[in-house]
């Protein structure tokens, strides 16, 4: 995935607008997925002919219930390092490009709630570094007490034990989240 995502941001064509509603299309539907549940399929039932040959048997054991939506957080991740990506080299800004970065806050804060870790950190860093553009997004500034509620959960419940990887990744963004936030954010007090 690290190499795709490289490859797409190194391709001239693709535009910032381009490359934001292509990140923003991937996250939103991969999230509608999450929450559109399907109906329950009817089975049918069959007579029993006496005239008919039976059915080979089958293979017996319980099988591994599959989903449609088992890989929509590799979704999220591609899309969200798009985004981190775009946003850390200075491509996009909240200056010139507000008009699109607002409809991402809510698309990250639903993120934060994913059960996958690594979705969780890349979501972090995208809103530090939103926080440390020039203009502050008004959806931003509405969800501040969600994301500053999910650092301090995040820190109270994971920094006594031993973690490594991705979690002890979301513990030290969530400890920069909360500066950028006290550092950037003049408004918020903590209380």
């Amino acid at each position: 995935i690290n190499a795709e995502y490289g490859g797409l941001l190194k391709n001239p064509l693709l535009t910032p607008t381009v490359s934001m509603v292509m990140c923003h299309t991937l996250l939103n539907e991969s999230l509608d997925k999450n929450k559109s549940k399907q109906p329950p399929r009817v089975k049918e039932i069959k007579k029993a002919d006496i005239y008919e040959i039976p059915e080979a048997p089958k293979r017996e054991g319980v099988k591994p219930k599959t989903m449609k939506t088992s890989n929509n957080h590799l979704l999220h991740q591609f899309s969200l390092q798009i985004l981190s990506t775009l946003l850390k080299r200075g491509v996009v800004t909240s200056h010139e490009h507000a008009d699109l970065l607002d409809p991402f806050v809510n698309s990250l804060t639903v993120c934060l709630a994913s059960p996958d870790v690594k979705t969780q950190v890349l979501s972090v860093r995208c809103f530090s570094q939103l926080f440390e553009q020039s203009v502050l997004l008004p959806q931003l500034c509405e969800n501040v007490n969600q994301l500053t509620q999910f650092s301090f959960n995040v820190l109270r419940n994971n920094t006594r034990s031993t973690n490594s990887g991705h979690m002890l990744e979301l513990i030290f963004s969530s400890f920069k989240i909360l500066t950028v936030i006290l550092r950037e954010y003049k408004d918020f007090s903590l209380s």
